[in-house]
């Protein structure tokens, strides 16, 4: 039977999930507040860390639990998201093409690995984390400066290059597998070659 501290990985990914709802109910109803929403952005990302070192720390950083914390991140920041097109309209109707882009670019893994193994993916790639931490820091300039910049341009193409690392692995890979630093390690996991992957991350 897992103790307590056993749980703490789960909760911590349960209360992004949580705080999906909050952020559009702040959007929605108290526009005047959306700091807040940057300020559970800033939550989110440290739940979001603290969950992996945990989980791999405590050795429960199980297949099921990559998986729940993929579904539930993806929910969070979708929801985030409906929050800038909610706050900023003119800034989403502006760079539309590009949003477009992105949003499709990042369903696509999903899409093959579900086509190729029936089961949505799970790679968490360095290229995605570095994306992540870029769209964090460009939400964060938004809801709490009303202000992108050059974040907005380094962010799309860190989106660009990220998501197209993530479609290469799920097409290299043999079969479905989680944590996958780079298309270069899903060519050698594809090839048999055994490789280290950093603790911090994986």
């Amino acid at each position: 039977m897992f103790s307590i501290k056993h749980k703490i990985p789960f909760a911590l990914i349960l209360l992004r999930l949580l705080l999906a709802p909050v952020v559009v109910i702040v959007a929605v109803f108290y526009p005047a507040h959306i700091y807040l929403i940057g300020i559970a952005c800033c939550v989110a990302i440290v739940s979001d860390v603290l969950d992996g070192v945990i989980a791999r720390r405590l050795g429960i950083a199980t297949e099921q639990l990559r998986i729940w914390d993929s579904i539930i991140d993806s929910v969070f920041w979708l929801s985030a998201c409906w929050c800038v097109w909610i706050s900023f309209p003119l800034f989403v109707l502006q760079y539309k093409w590009l949003i477009i882009v992105l949003v499709s670019m990042e369903l696509l893994p999903d899409i093959i690995y579900l086509f190729r193994f029936g089961r949505m993916g799970c790679a968490h790639s360095y290229g995605a984390k570095f994306f992540s931490l870029f769209i964090f820091i460009l939400f964060c300039c938004l809801f709490f400066a009303n202000y992108t910049g050059i974040i907005f341009w380094i962010a799309t193409v860190l989106g660009i290059l990220a998501n197209t690392d993530e479609i290469l692995i799920a097409i290299l890979l043999p079969s479905r597998i989680c944590d996958v630093p780079s298309s270069y390690h899903a060519r050698l996991i594809r090839k048999g070659i055994a490789f280290k992957k950093h603790k911090l991350f994986h």
